[in-house]
């Protein structure tokens, strides 16, 4: 997996559409003082949004989360 290989990392889902791009994910991630290691998306079906999944680097896995559910995204999970 892309940024398994550095030291604790962790990964958070989220789910991209219209409103809620990678763009803004990642600015989000940055402004918190949280690193990208690794990016990757998945669909199903194609009439469903995608599901991003982020690998980063950082301490607090949930302000990541916190904050990109006060932009408006929908996190589907915080792992590590």
């Amino acid at each position: 997996m892309m940024g398994a290989s550095e030291e604790g990392p962790f990964r958070i889902d989220f789910v991209l559409d219209e409103k809620h791009d990678l763009a803004l994910a990642t600015q989000t991630i940055a402004e918190c003082g949280g690193e990208v290691l690794g990016v990757g998306t998945h669909k199903d079906k194609w009439e469903e949004s995608r599901v991003c999944y982020l690998h980063l680097r950082a301490a607090e896995p949930g302000k990541f989360a916190d904050a990109l559910e006060t932009k408006g995204y929908t996190v589907l999970g915080v792992y590590g």
